[in-house]
């Protein structure tokens, strides 16, 4: 099995955004699986927040091998497992704005948190 390219998603657009370029540059560019996973589902749930990421990613890299999994621990946590043997660790800006990120828990310009505990720096 291939080490996967995994994606923190949260159903925002610039989120999506990055999820494009993850499978489109990437993920066909290296010949690697795309793994999608919930970093912080707003008002939306993780299944519509992995069916959305989906279809873009489908969009984009029809031929790109792609799998999801939700997990029930907090974004950051979710996110440094998922990434400590992938291929790649991809995060879009900060997509819920200021305060929905602050009261929703998104992690990427505040990945700094993540950044912390991951083990490649």
């Amino acid at each position: 099995m291939a080490i996967p390219l995994v994606v923190g998603v949260d159903g925002s657009e610039p989120c999506l955004e990055a999820v494009d370029w993850a499978a489109a540059e990437e993920a066909l560019r290296h010949s690697v699986p795309l793994h999608l996973v919930p970093a912080a589902a707003g008002d939306r749930g993780p299944p519509d927040v992995i069916r959305a990421a989906t279809e873009r990613a489908r969009k984009r890299a029809p031929t790109v091998q792609l799998s999801s999994e939700v997990l029930r621990e907090d974004a950051i946590a979710a996110l440094v497992a998922n990434g400590r043997n992938a291929f790649a660790l991809v995060l879009g800006p900060r997509g819920l704005g200021d305060l929905a990120s602050m009261l929703l828990g998104a992690v990427s310009p505040g990945g700094r948190p993540g950044r912390r505990r991951a083990r490649c720096r």
